[in-house]
């Protein structure tokens, strides 16, 4: 037996002997939401936003995983697949559930949230600058909106989005805007867009710089959303922009050129 071995724990020994037949386990947790909410997207003919980022993250957290099959990757997966289910099951979640459902006693809801928050904030620094340190941010940053802690979600993705990069980047940007434009700062909102809309490799960054040019137009910088419209009609000249948000473009064009 080696000096390491008489030294280590039975503890730390039987994680380490464990650890690969877990993360396994985790992994295919991970798969398996991954395909819940594709089903659930092609379900519905409106998918939500939120969802459709859900997706990219859980795709991106797989492959972390089978890209980097080493012990660490493995048990960073397994932190936050751990802190996930538990916080499923102490708001009253089943095996199988996809919605979290919400406590009947609101202090519990409450109570529950606030520890899982500092739960996931620790897989999130630990696990900082990976795929896994970003989802742990994105939930932790939920929690905290959900207990009326905007700007604290905010301080949440704003930091994690400056470590992460490609689609999780953009999925943290796209968090920001949001809760910036529910705290009535569409300025704000508009910055946090277009940084999402100028990282190439993620998917939504063209609905990304539409909201761009929508937020512009709600903090009254017309030029700028103009400018941001004409950017993604010569970016991506076959994206349908969303109704609402053309139209609202449009007239803006209109009025500029009758002036």
């Amino acid at each position: 037996m080696s000096a390491r071995e008489k030294t280590e724990s039975p503890a730390k020994t039987a994680r380490r002997t464990t650890a690969p037949e877990s993360a396994a386990i985790t992994f295919e947790g991970l798969q398996s939401r991954g395909e819940k909410l594709a089903e659930w997207i092609g379900a519905n003919p409106a998918p939500i936003l939120g969802t459709l980022a859900a997706v990219l993250v859980v795709a991106a957290v797989i492959g972390f995983v089978e890209s980097s099959r080493n012990e660490a990757s493995q048990e960073a997966a397994l932190a936050l697949a751990t802190v996930q289910t538990d916080y499923r099951a102490a708001m009253g979640a089943q095996p199988g559930d996809t919605a979290v459902p919400e406590p009947a006693n609101p202090e519990t809801a409450r109570r529950v949230r606030t520890d899982y928050a500092e739960r996931f904030a620790k897989v999130a620094v630990e696990y900082a600058g990976t795929p896994v340190g970003a989802m742990a941010s994105l939930e932790r940053g939920a929690l905290q909106q959900e207990l009326g802690d905007a700007a604290g979600a905010i301080a949440t993705w704003d930091e994690a989005a400056r470590r992460a990069t490609g689609a999780i980047r953009g999925i943290l940007l796209t968090r920001v805007g949001e809760a910036r434009e529910s705290a009535h700062d569409p300025a704000g909102a508009a910055e946090s867009y277009e940084q999402a809309g100028a990282i190439a490799d993620f998917p939504l960054r063209h609905r990304a710089l539409a909201d761009a040019a929508r937020c512009r137009a709600d903090a009254g910088e017309n030029d700028a959303a103009i400018a941001l419209l004409q950017r993604l009609e010569s970016e991506a000249p076959d994206y349908a922009i969303p109704a609402a948000i053309g139209t609202r473009l449009a007239e803006l064009r209109a009025a500029r050129q009758t002036d």
